[in-house]
């Protein structure tokens, strides 16, 4: 068997994109209750007579794992998206556009907007999987409200931001809906667990007319009376914290008057110390003065005694007696 001659590869094209804002709002206001836990999901879109990649729709399923720093879904979801558009493009004439998996998208939480190691394998991957490679990244930050749109793996750093709107025709709508309409049964039928969020972007107010869930809204409610709780915890918080301050400087202002009190007490206990030294001091001289005269006292009476034997002996040499000399 003859080997065939390899041919250079053709350079990849990276397709322009149109990624709404209003989709990347929703997004971020269903994602940013999760608070630094990162979501990953799927961008449904066609691609418009001027070639761009238009991103319309969104889908979060459950996340197998999430973190601070990397999130992952079941892959099947590709395959239940993409046949759900298959469903959707039995509808409407063959000039409609096809609709698709057009995108990956996934939250960065206050970490903003860059593609990780993880991320550009996990994206050449998927571009990989695509058979044109027609596949965007779409990385949003809901806490910092950034966003951005990457056209390739290749250059994780370089992204633009969602901008614009897009146009849809009542044939294209009616295929948007018959696609959102085959995973809200997918949804009914797995539970809503397995796919607890459905992006609609442009066609939320119409969905919502149509009775479908509004994942968006009842999402943007939870976070919001989940902050109002925390609010009032951090409040009450607050209050037991400025109790405990007002405990702590009142102690604080005891332990001054206490320290003002010891020190008052140390100079007190110096005076006393210096006057007891001047006092044993005092004692030690009066004590030597005592001790002087008690000797004074002693040759004064020995002399006194000698100075009476002598006298004495006169008077009995006076009168004539015999001394006992």
């Amino acid at each position: 068997m003859k080997s065939k001659k390899r041919t250079k590869s053709q350079p990849v094209t990276n397709h322009p994109a149109i990624v709404p804002e209003d989709l990347i709002r929703q997004a971020g206001a269903f994602t940013a209750p999760r608070g630094r836990l990162e979501m990953g999901g799927l961008l449904l879109g066609h691609v418009d007579a001027e070639g761009n990649s238009v991103a319309v729709t969104g889908l979060f399923p459950e996340q197998l794992k999430e973190s601070s720093g990397y999130c992952e879904f079941d892959g099947m979801w590709t395959a239940l998206a993409a046949a759900a558009c298959d469903h959707a493009n039995q509808i409407g004439e063959n000039g409609t556009p096809e609709l698709r998996v057009i995108g990956w998208i996934h939250t960065h939480p206050d970490i903003g907007i860059f593609l990780s190691g993880i991320d550009v394998t996990t994206y050449r991957a998927l571009r990989n999987a695509t058979p044109d490679r027609r596949f965007m990244a779409v990385v949003v930050d809901p806490l910092r409200e950034e966003n951005g749109v990457f056209l390739t793996e290749n250059k994780p750093n370089v992204h633009s931001p969602a901008a614009g709107a897009v146009q849809l025709d009542d044939e294209l709508k009616q295929r948007y809906h018959a696609m959102l309409d085959r995973l809200e049964e997918i949804r009914n039928h797995r539970g809503l667990e397995s796919l607890p969020g459905i992006i609609p972007g442009p066609l939320r107010a119409e969905r919502m007319m149509r009775g479908a869930r509004d994942d968006v809204g009842i999402e943007l409610e939870r976070g919001f009376f989940s902050m109002k709780r925390e609010l009032h915890t951090l409040q009450t918080d607050q209050v037991s914290m400025q109790t405990k301050i007002a405990a702590v400087q009142g102690l604080s202002r005891t332990c001054q008057t206490l320290a003002k009190r010891v020190e008052a007490t140390e100079m007190h206990l110096k005076s006393t110390a210096k006057r007891l030294k001047s006092a044993e001091e005092e004692l030690v001289h009066a004590s030597a003065r005592h001790n002087a005269l008690v000797d004074a006292q002693s040759k004064t009476a020995d002399h006194q005694r000698k100075s009476r034997g002598i006298m004495l002996r006169l008077i009995d040499l006076v009168r004539g007696k015999p001394t006992d000399n």
